[in-house]
């Protein structure tokens, strides 16, 4: 079994992830801390950037300041302003926190 790699793009310091339009159902984090994991084997991270999702019939769950829960793993990256971000497809994401309890 061969380790999973990550990959990492550097970005012009000219540039800004706020300006950074995503496509697709990719998403754009960053982990809240990098010694932190919630559980056995995840991280918490806060959403920078999301794209347009699959189509209109299939919109995007997360947005913009959303802490979501993902497996602790390496994510390809890319880096803005030598700011470290992460970026996966929607589909990987686990959870994401709501800031009021649903009730069932």
């Amino acid at each position: 079994m061969h380790p999973i790699k990550s990959y990492e793009l550097q970005i012009s310091t000219s540039k800004s992830v706020k300006n950074f339009k995503l496509i697709g159902d990719l998403v754009i984090f960053q982990r809240l801390s990098d010694h932190f994991t919630y559980g056995p084997g995840f991280i918490l991270a806060k959403v920078v950037s999301v794209g347009m999702g699959k189509g209109k019939d299939n919109p995007m769950k997360v947005k913009v300041g959303d802490e979501i829960l993902l497996r602790a793993r390496p994510y390809d990256c890319i880096i803005f302003d030598n700011i470290k971000y992460e970026y996966v497809n929607e589909e990987k994401i686990f959870g994401i926190f709501t800031k009021e309890a649903d009730t069932l």
